[in-house]
């Protein structure tokens, strides 16, 4: 798996912030998309910081993401896609269980309409649409 373009890719969805804010759902987080309740909203990070909770959420997330999918037999944009769901959703990717059957089963095209009928599909903006792309073609449209 191509751990930039991972990187790259999480930027672009979950945005790279110094000081802590409040996400969409009023959560503290930092960085690339880490969350912990802990955090104080204000308290500026340094990119050192900012890198090892990128670090360990990553691993977290691949982690993750080896429990419900075999990754290492997907080409490179799908494993990419199934790290950054693990990544955003967590553990809560097990319940999207007729998503992670079509995925078994390299049924793309029903992955991707299984993704559009979840409430995640709603509350993500830009990223539900170019996850779903990314999951029928195998690629990004914008890269």
């Amino acid at each position: 798996m191509n751990l930039d373009l991972l990187r790259q890719e999480l930027i672009r969805y979950e945005g790279y912030k110094i000081t802590v804010y409040l996400d969409t759902v009023g959560l503290p987080t930092v960085g690339i998309g880490h969350m912990d309740r802990k955090l104080i909203v204000g308290t500026l990070y340094t990119p050192k910081q900012i890198n090892d909770f990128y670090e360990q959420d990553v691993e977290n997330a691949i982690v993750t993401a080896s429990k419900y999918v075999n990754i290492n037999v997907l080409d490179n944009v799908r494993a990419r896609v199934i790290v950054q769901l693990a990544f955003n959703l967590g553990n809560k990717l097990g319940q999207f269980k007729k998503f992670l059957a079509a995925v078994a089963a390299s049924d793309w095209d029903l992955a991707s309409k299984e993704l559009q009928n979840s409430k995640w599909y709603t509350q993500v903006g830009r990223r539900g649409p170019e996850t779903c792309y990314a999951i029928v073609h195998g690629k990004y449209e914008w890269q």
